[in-house]
């Protein structure tokens, strides 16, 4: 079986996705595929990628062309094994990076969905970080231009700084422009509890709430929620009252009308 019929029993057959470039077997499997080389080729290909270090540098440029057309780095032996190293080294570099993309990407789309049930009743397909900043910043005072007001105006600037959920910083996690964060993981698995989950107690809401957030930030390789956190405190006093989302967006407002 040739590579390209590889492909299509993957895709057409099994309902599955085409080669995984990113993954070390699949990349030996296809040069294998490709070139009729036996198995026991592939299981010598796969000791050598044991062998390789994951401690180098990996090289930015070289990878982003390997990456964007991987099969032309992949039929000969030799440029494989290159191949190989730089995914080795890019796997160790990036995979709690990419694993924390991911849960922000599954919890914004629940945000989404929640967003949209508040403010369009379900009925809106196209729901904007900007949508999402309304719920989470409503709390929060405007100008007379329609812009939130400065963080620097709270009472709350010094232990919250630079913790506000709006569209910019949506909008350049989701384009990749900066990386997630863990208030962020934080604040949109808030939002899903807060809207979501009607325990009979408050105290059960807060326990499930804890046990899913630790488990999501550990995935992504950062500490358990840390209740000495100023701003992890308020989001887990919110979840432990009565209305999570309105508590969360009360103390956002009145924390503009103190003087600062």
């Amino acid at each position: 079986m040739v590579d390209t019929d590889v492909d299509d029993f993957l895709q057409r057959v099994l309902l599955e996705e085409s080669f995984d470039f990113e993954n070390y077997r699949e990349c030996i499997f296809w040069h294998c595929y490709h070139n009729d080389l036996a198995y026991a080729k592939a299981k010598e290909l796969m000791q050598k990628y044991d062998e390789m270090s994951e401690d180098g540098e990996l090289n930015n440029s070289l990878w982003g062309f390997m990456k964007s057309n991987p099969k032309m780095y992949l039929p000969g032996e030799e440029q494989l094994l290159l191949y190989l190293e730089q995914l080795k080294i890019y796997n160790k570099s990036g995979d709690k990076s990419r694993v924390a993309e991911a849960e922000f990407r599954n919890l914004y789309e629940d945000a989404c969905r929640i967003v949209n049930n508040i403010l369009y009743d379900g009925k809106n397909d196209e729901i904007t970080p900007a949508d999402v900043e309304k719920v989470l910043c409503s709390g929060i005072p405007v100008t007379e231009s329609g812009n939130m007001m400065k963080m620097s105006a709270s009472i709350l600037n010094k232990q919250f700084a630079q913790k506000r959920m709006t569209r910019q910083r949506m909008g350049n996690i989701i384009s990749g422009k900066i990386a997630v964060e863990r208030f962020d993981l934080v604040t949109l698995l808030f939002l899903r509890y807060a809207e979501e989950v009607e325990p009979d107690w408050p105290a059960e809401r807060y326990m499930q709430y804890i046990d899913e957030i630790n488990s999501i930030l550990n995935r992504c390789g950062m500490m358990d929620i840390y209740p000495v956190n100023p701003y992890e405190a308020f989001v887990l006093m919110c979840i432990l009252s009565d209305y999570p989302l309105g508590t969360f967006s009360e103390v956002w407002e009145r924390s503009y009308e103190q003087e600062v």
